[in-house]
């Protein structure tokens, strides 16, 4: 259940990504869009997802003493999926400080150059 949650935040990204393939998309589509695309993978990914890591973790390292070594494989990919959210969020927080697309401008691969 609870990967399935986190994975919320793919929606807009996927709607986000094929909106950007299309340059007549109007900008304040892909502004609401980014908006909502922000909020879900914060909270989704970070808050939820890092609950959920904290959860499990604690129930693994309270039977410790019979702890199999997948369990120590769990809590490290719990981790290290930990930062890497982290590090995409910053990233989409980088991308969306950018100027926004105007409706007016086009993609490089649309304009033709005109002789």
């Amino acid at each position: 259940y609870q990967r399935r949650v986190r994975e919320a935040s793919t929606i807009p990204l996927n709607f986000h990504w094929f909106a950007l393939q299309n340059p007549s998309t109007p900008a304040i589509f892909l502004t609401l869009n980014g908006v909502v695309l922000l909020f879900l993978f914060f909270f989704m990914r970070i808050i939820v997802g890092n609950y959920y890591g904290y959860l499990y973790t604690v129930q693994f390292l309270s039977r410790r003493e019979e702890l199999p070594v997948w369990g120590w494989v769990f809590i490290a990919a719990y981790v290290i999926l930990g930062f890497l959210n982290l590090y995409w969020f910053t990233t989409l927080v980088r991308y969306a400080k950018k100027k926004p697309r105007t409706d007016s401008q086009t993609t490089p691969s649309t304009t033709k150059k005109v002789q």
